[in-house]
């Protein structure tokens, strides 16, 4: 084999290590019913959030992922672990949404630390109030 034969081929192999840990986004929906007699939500993440009114008479979460330094095996591990879910409470007064309670500790791989960036817009009707605690909140 030719020493540009053997060259190209490493060079094809660093672009392609390079790709198997590098930044990973994804973003995903999540959609609530709630009761119309209820005019309360509570938003309490994790995360950072950003409420939004709409037209609409449900709950609609979206969640964006961005991790770095990483792969999207690791990514796709914690969405199905459920790191990112959103979950629904009801009570006789107001609706809360909350994260599923886990420890969320500082993801490490094999490169070293991963920057996690996450982002949840949440569209309400508009008809409802909203208190958003815990978290960072911009509401629109």
């Amino acid at each position: 084999m030719s020493t540009s034969k053997i060259l190209l081929v490493l060079v094809i192999l660093t672009f392609q290590s390079i790709n198997l840990f590098s930044q990973i986004a994804t973003t995903f929906h999540q959609s609530f019913t709630i009761n119309e007699d209820i005019p309360l939500i509570v938003i309490d993440l994790d995360y950072p959030v950003q409420v939004e009114e709409w037209a609409g008479n449900t709950i609609l979460v979206e969640t964006s992922v961005q991790l770095s330094n990483t792969s999207k095996q690791l990514l796709d591990y914690y969405i199905r672990d459920g790191r990112y879910k959103v979950e629904q409470k009801d009570y006789t007064a107001a609706i809360e949404y909350g994260h599923k309670k886990m420890a969320r500790k500082a993801i490490y791989t094999q490169n070293g630390p991963c920057k996690e960036t996450v982002l949840v817009k949440i569209y309400t009707p508009s008809d409802k109030t909203i208190n958003v605690i815990n978290s960072t909140a911009m509401v629109e």
